[in-house]
């Protein structure tokens, strides 16, 4: 991958990590309202189901920052493995 193709998708994982983290911190604020609105549910069930979408999203917004720390330190992205690839 040459410097300009690099530079781009480190620029979009950066983006991409600030949505997935504005939309999570938007379904933990808002999240159980909107349960509860829409479902009729009592407010321990709507935030109990809150945090899923929470965690979802927070965890895809950091697996795409992570990538982007990769590919700025100039490694290769993360692999699907538990061996060396996840460790520094």
């Amino acid at each position: 991958m040459d410097g300009s193709a690099r530079m781009a998708l480190v620029s979009a994982l950066r983006a991409l990590s600030w949505i997935f983290f504005a939309l999570a911190g938007f379904a933990f604020v808002f999240g159980d309202f909107i349960i509860r609105a829409y479902t009729g549910a009592d407010v321990v069930l709507g935030l109990m189901e809150d945090f899923g979408p929470t965690l979802l999203l927070g965890g895809v917004g950091f697996l795409a920052m992570l990538a982007k720390d990769r590919l700025e330190e100039g490694g290769t992205p993360l692999t699907l493995s538990l061996g060396e690839t996840l460790r520094k």
